[in-house]
């Protein structure tokens, strides 16, 4: 969506991720719901984009599962769904998505829409960490820092962030 190797045509890429869509592929539906969420190339339509992201992570790509998610729970846009969220961040997370192992982890560490739970949390926010989601490790280095959810582990903590001041 950024254009990189070609010239920049959003109505091109719209066009393209619909024909994505409409053959079955996932990321092709993610891809217009992020153009429809964001209003690049098409008019702003976001239920249209909550239905495309459904659709997305319907079909098996939890980054659509994910970004949905987040939609439910920031609840700016649409109606905030706590219970949404963590069902849509569990099927992110499970389904090999490290944003929605590092957001479902959040939700334990805070307790929203769940029984808090800080070792869970840290497990998940491990998860989301070896899966590239530098959020997540930058959670986990202050939780080994002050032993919350883990035994408190300074090295570890240092070994996650080496470039941490």
């Amino acid at each position: 969506m950024s254009g990189g190797g070609v010239a920049k045509d959003e109505a091109r890429a719209v066009a393209l991720f619909q024909r994505a869509c409409e053959n079955g592929e996932a990321q092709g539906c993610s891809g217009l719901a992020f153009m429809y969420e964001t209003g690049s190339g098409v008019a702003q339509d976001i239920a249209h984009a909550v239905t495309l992201y459904q659709k997305a992570c319907d079909i098996g790509d939890a980054l659509g599962c994910a970004l949905l998610g987040v939609m439910y729970e920031d609840g700016k846009r649409i109606a905030k769904e706590d219970a949404k969220a963590l069902a849509l961040y569990l099927r992110a997370c499970d389904g090999g998505n490290a944003m929605g192992c590092g957001e479902l982890g959040r939700m334990y560490a805070s307790g929203i829409g769940v029984a808090k739970d800080e070792t869970h949390a840290a497990k998940l926010y491990q998860r989301a960490c070896d899966g590239g989601y530098a959020r997540a490790c930058s959670i986990l280095a202050s939780a080994y820092e002050a032993g919350i959810g883990v035994a408190k582990d300074e090295a570890h903590a240092a070994k996650l962030l080496p470039t941490r001041l």
